[in-house]
């Protein structure tokens, strides 16, 4: 098991895998936020994404969240663009831990 995961408590852990499907869902839905060019929601998933990466193991969410929150404040479509790129590679790149 990764060390990442072994920080994380045991409630937590149980809850990981659904908070994964989560983070993959959220991140597609961030994609259609920015065609729209709302801001104002991708500031929102952002705001979730921040708050609750750490929490999991995953402080990597916590900090593009918390970029992704201030670009989408600014309405800054390229620095977005090019987080919510960050975060899906991110997430591509994630090995989630075995079931027990």
């Amino acid at each position: 098991m990764e060390d990442r995961w072994r920080r994380i408590s045991p409630d937590l852990l149980e809850l990981l895998p659904t908070y994964l499907e989560s983070l993959r869902k959220d991140s597609a839905r961030l994609v259609d936020e920015l065609n729209h060019q709302n801001f104002l929601k991708i500031g929102y998933i952002a705001h979730n994404f921040r708050g609750n990466g750490t929490n999991f193991g995953l402080p990597e969410i916590t900090q593009l969240g918390h970029q992704l929150e201030l670009q989408a404040k600014a309405c800054d479509l390229a620095g977005s663009t090019g987080t919510i790129s960050q975060i899906q590679e991110f997430l591509q790149g994630l090995v989630p831990p075995p079931a027990e």
